[in-house]
């Protein structure tokens, strides 16, 4: 099969799969919108957005985003406000702030090494929506479905689990040493797609879980709870790191593709290992 020809067909079944986990959720969620829409959903979204905005231009004027990665995590926060309340944004708010500091993080030694992020760390549309609409879409269905704990679950381990990714592999790349390519153990490049370092591995798994104890500390998640998010981070960006040595590296999926698996994945399984957590 074809370079081009396997691109496809990783492409259809992350949407066919992606297309049923909609489904399923929309099918929970039917029916029971309507408890939510109304007036008062338009005014959190109107201050969503109002704040969202203003955060925005303070991102631009730092040079953390693009003006298209501007709007769209705009959108995404708004929608996060609405519907997941100021806990779940602060959680978002932790997650952006804390990923653009580990981007920041030793710039200059990774640029050097030509392994920066392009466009001097400023995040575009394409990474937002990547690392963003998972949860958006879990705090909308947290709000609407009637069970709200599942995808409060989803929502906070598909942001620890972006943010364990992030965080590796930006210090992985400034201060990583050694770094090994995780499907086979040899030692390559800074930077290589897949590659795992211990700096970098140490430093993932230290922010997936603060961020866990972030939820924990707002009220957002239960104890247990909160363990599942960080055992999920862990998990996720571990298949993260096998998925960008094999499907990132032959070029069958791109880096954002990879990053949307990621945080689906984190989703998924925080929703999985909590639910058997909260029943033990």
């Amino acid at each position: 099969m074809t370079a081009p020809r396997r691109r496809e067909v990783a492409r259809a079944l992350l949407q066919v799969a992606v297309g049923a986990l909609l489904l399923f959720c929309l099918s929970r969620a039917a029916g029971q919108l309507g408890r939510v829409a109304g007036a008062e959903l338009a005014a959190r979204l109107g201050a969503g957005l109002a704040l969202n905005a203003a955060l925005a231009a303070i991102a631009l004027a730092a040079r953390a985003l693009t003006v298209g990665g501007a709007a769209a995590g705009s959108a995404l926060g708004a929608t996060v406000w609405a519907f997941g309340g100021w806990r779940c944004f602060v959680l978002l708010a932790a997650f952006v702030a804390l990923g653009t500091l580990a981007t920041r993080l030793g710039h200059g030694v990774k640029a050097r090494a030509g392994i920066a992020e392009a466009r001097g760390g400023r995040r575009g549309a394409a990474s937002a929506l990547s690392k963003l609409s998972v949860p958006a879409a879990a705090a909308v269905f947290a709000a609407t479905t009637g069970t709200p704990v599942p995808f409060t679950l989803a929502f906070a381990g598909a942001l620890a689990t972006s943010l364990a990714d992030t965080v590796a592999t930006e210090v992985g790349k400034a201060f990583g040493g050694r770094t090994l390519l995780i499907t086979s153990l040899r030692e390559v490049p800074r930077g290589t797609p897949g590659a795992v370092s211990a700096a970098g591995t140490l430093a993932g798994v230290a922010a997936g879980a603060g961020l866990a104890a972030l939820g924990l500390g707002l009220g957002l998640l239960p104890l247990r709870g909160a363990l599942a998010v960080a055992a999920a981070a862990l998990l996720a960006s571990t298949l993260e790191s096998v998925a960008g040595a094999t499907l990132g590296r032959s070029g069958v999926l791109d880096h954002e593709e990879v990053n949307f698996l990621d945080s689906l994945a984190g989703a998924v399984a925080a929703a999985g290992l909590g639910a058997w957590a909260l029943r033990a």
